[in-house]
């Protein structure tokens, strides 16, 4: 006997591919339906947490069985629990947590079960016509109670921020289950994890009517504390066992090698598509972030997930006429895609992420535009820009108040206050000026003060006067000199505008002795 989830169309008697785990059609007649422990039985309760990395791993933690991955259907059309699974499919450069909660009932089950008149007739005819209609195993009990898996999905930097932030987790995830709440020091762990790289979270729940599916570790917190009860109060019918036919007096069925044929050629397809699902998980974060790989082929590793993308549903089709027809149970054309990944950097450090750390600590006049109060949302979740760079905009209370840029051919730059304010005007990085060659820079030289500001911009520059508070793009009088402490070195204005990138503009620092505005 075997415990599934149940899916549609799944109730007593019903048939079940015993690898597949599909619901055939029904086979049993039974008298009624028996309450386990004589109708008194308690409640079996699990709770658990786990780092998962593989994704095997990952479908064994949420009951899911690899030969049931045949069931591969694109996202929206396979089953709840399993579309989790492959959404959040596991690469090997992201960190997952698993969480699960499961409240089972004594099950209930059958009594006087028996084939029905018709299966029985199929039975004599044809044992593997029987075997093709009914499938060799029958729902033999139900359990009501309740379950949820929750995945958290980090997606870190490089190899060296991975293993940071993994060891973090381990030290705080042994104190996580205490009395079924959720412990201090990992809460705390999971919100400074959250500012350090890109999290998601994605649930699943059965069970507990009126219960929400928690979105963040307070409402986890308080999910763990009332789910058992929830559960007892409004539970769902979501797991059955599965009894052989063979206990039934039944007469001699197929033979034993082409039941071995099958059953092999079935669970190969279903472990292909559990590795297929992961080499495209991997594939698919190379190719959103190739920056963090050593030269990466993009076309080759674009031509192998569309590879994958194309097995999975073949493998699933020959599954399926494998389980119909012991003729089709071959693996010919079903063969692994394969493609060397490259490897990651050890240490590169989100840009965006260094720029802004520097900021904080030595610019004490960007520091501001840029506070950590005015990040909405994580640097890492970060918006693209165009021709591969990226960027990431301040918000405080009035409006967006500056913004950190990255291109890789010109390294990451802050542009804040009123010069942010006409940059954004014009599109920042996606208008005609295009991305920052600098940090803005204080302008100084005959006839000026010392306290106006200059940026300067791929396509053009914006100066701040001061005296007007008014934001230009017109050029500056050639006489003026603009500080860019380059090695110690001011650079006259008109050789930075006429040639900008004569000068390694993108390799100045954020310490540059700026006066306050």
């Amino acid at each position: 006997m075997k415990v599934i989830n149940l899916t549609e169309g799944m109730r007593f008697g019903i048939g079940v591919d015993g690898l597949t785990e599909e619901a055939r059609a029904t086979a049993i007649d039974f008298d009624g339906v028996v309450q386990g422990s004589d109708g008194q039985g308690g409640q079996f309760v699990t709770s658990d947490v786990r780092i998962i990395e593989s994704q095997e791993a990952l479908m064994e933690s949420m009951n899911l069985s690899v030969a049931a991955s045949v069931h591969y259907l694109p996202v929206g059309e396979a089953n709840a629990k399993f579309s989790l699974a492959q959404q959040h499919s596991v690469n090997h450069y992201s960190l997952y947590i698993l969480f699960s909660a499961s409240v089972r009932n004594a099950p209930r089950h059958m009594s006087g079960a028996r084939l029905t008149p018709a299966a029985a007739q199929a039975y004599r005819n044809d044992p593997e016509d029987f075997r093709l209609t009914y499938g060799d195993y029958f729902i033999d009990e139900v359990h009501s109670g309740g379950d949820f898996y929750g995945v958290f999905v980090f997606e870190t930097f490089d190899d060296t921020s991975r293993s940071a932030l993994k060891t973090s987790l381990d030290m705080s995830i042994g104190n996580f289950m205490a009395g079924g709440d959720i412990n201090l020091s990992f809460q705390n762990t999971i919100e400074e994890a959250k500012k350090r790289s890109s999290m998601q979270i994605r649930v699943v729940m059965a069970g507990g009517s009126g219960q929400e599916n928690p979105t963040n570790m307070q409402e986890l917190k308080e999910l763990y504390r009332t789910f058992n009860q929830a559960v007892r109060d409004h539970p769902v019918d979501f797991k059955g066992t599965l009894k052989e036919f063979r206990y039934l007096p039944m007469p001699a069925g197929p033979s034993w090698a082409e039941r071995a044929v099958r059953d092999d050629t079935i669970k190969e397809c279903g472990k292909r598509i559990v590795e297929g699902i992961a080499l495209r998980s991997n594939l698919d974060f190379i190719l959103r972030y190739p920056e963090q790989f050593e030269t990466p082929d993009i076309e080759t590793l674009k031509a192998a997930y569309r590879d994958v993308d194309a097995l999975l549903p073949r493998l699933a089709a020959r599954a399926g006429e494998c389980s119909r027809d012991l003729s089709h149970c071959t693996l010919e054309g079903t063969q692994p895609v394969r493609v060397d990944l490259p490897k990651r950097k050890e240490d590169a450090g989100d840009p965006l992420q260094v720029k802004w750390r520097d900021i904080l600590e030595h610019d004490a006049r960007a520091a501001p535009w840029v506070a950590e109060a005015n990040l909405k949302t994580p640097l890492a979740n970060y918006d693209r820009g165009p021709r591969g760079g990226r960027y990431k905009l301040f918000v405080g209370a009035n409006g967006p108040t500056g913004g950190l840029f990255w291109h890789p051919d010109l390294g990451a730059h802050v542009v804040y206050g009123a010069i942010f304010q006409e940059y954004l005007k014009r599109g920042h990085c996606e208008g005609p000026l295009g991305y920052p060659r600098t940090d803005e820079a204080t302008i100084e030289g005959m006839l000026v003060d010392g306290l106006d500001r200059i940026s300067i911009f791929e396509r053009g520059q914006l100066w701040w006067d001061q005296q007007s508070g008014k934001v230009s793009d017109q050029r500056p009088p050639s006489r003026f000199l603009v500080k860019l402490d380059l090695q110690d070195h001011a650079v006259k204005m008109q050789d930075v505008l006429k040639n900008p990138g004569r000068i390694a503009i993108h390799q100045l620092v954020a310490r540059n002795a700026l006066r306050p505005r």
